[in-house]
């Protein structure tokens, strides 16, 4: 059976809608939520005893959210 270009990108198109909806994390994604978790146990710790640290922390866990890892 022969597919043309047409069917082709149709399907590819419904082949990426289904990935995307099924919102399964890729294993860099899985390590970057990993670490953005990480940060945020380290940045509860630091919090009483190093602001600026906790702050430098903070900013680097938006940075992931912003990549759009949320927990």
């Amino acid at each position: 059976m022969k597919i043309t270009r047409q069917q082709l990108r149709r399907i590819i198109k419904e082949e990426k809608q289904k990935l995307l909806s099924e919102n399964v994390p890729s294993a860099i994604g899985m390590e970057i939520l990993s670490i953005k978790d990480a940060l945020v146990d380290i940045k509860m710790g630091v919090d009483y005893h190093d602001e600026e640290l906790a702050n430098d922390l903070e900013l680097q866990i938006d940075r992931l959210l912003r990549l759009g890892y949320k927990a």
